[in-house]
């Protein structure tokens, strides 16, 4: 058995990305939609404050909309037959994130607060299919590390949200959801692709 720097590696959650190139696209086109995803998740309240004038209380009551439009699209997400194709399903619901997201790029305060609250519908519907299509495919390397790895996968971009967007804040907030746009949507795109080959 391997030993030392070995054994970490080995049973490390990125371990299987070093052999199985599916699971490498998989990482690639993860890590660009959570980018998309954290984008709106960390900056949100900051468009708020610069482009709608919300005060605390104000970046609350929209935190608290686009929860109640997550619950709901959940709700729906459990509502489709067994039959539906996950992965076809959550390119969609990608895309119309992206699609969100590329709105607050363009619209006004009132309108792209409303934006922001029913974007958690779209950001329910991928996450309710995205882990139980990875669970299924990738069962062969254990549950909880494909989980796990979707985990490091979001910390990742987080990360790479907070170092981009930040920079990207200090000029324009539109801006970092442009890139968070960018990221979603391409993410959605070979999401669908990749969705149709299978």
């Amino acid at each position: 058995p391997p030993t030392g720097a070995g054994h970490a590696i080995s049973g490390s959650t990125l371990a299987p990305l070093i052999h199985d190139r599916e699971l490498r696209r998989l990482f690639l086109l993860q890590m660009a939609y959570m980018c998309g995803v954290t984008a709106l998740y960390d900056y949100a309240p900051l468009w708020c404050v610069t482009e709608a004038g919300f005060s605390s209380t104000g970046i609350a009551w929209v935190t608290a909309a686009q929860s109640t439009s997550m619950l709901v699209g959940t709700w729906l997400a459990g509502r489709l037959p067994a039959t539906s194709h996950p992965l076809r399903i959550a390119a969609l619901a990608a895309l119309c994130g992206a699609a969100g997201l590329g709105l607050l790029v363009v619209l006004p305060g009132a309108l792209g607060v409303l934006t922001i609250g029913l974007l958690g519908m779209p950001l329910a519907g991928c996450s309710a299919f995205v882990p139980g299509w990875v669970s299924s495919r990738f069962a062969r390397h254990g549950q909880g590390r494909v989980m796990g790895l979707l985990t490091t996968i979001f910390c990742f971009a987080n990360v790479a949200i907070a170092l981009a967007g930040g920079a990207l804040s200090l000029w324009n907030v539109r801006a970092v959801m442009a890139l968070g746009t960018l990221c979603a949507g391409g993410s959605a795109w070979a999401l669908w692709r990749w969705a149709r080959r299978e």
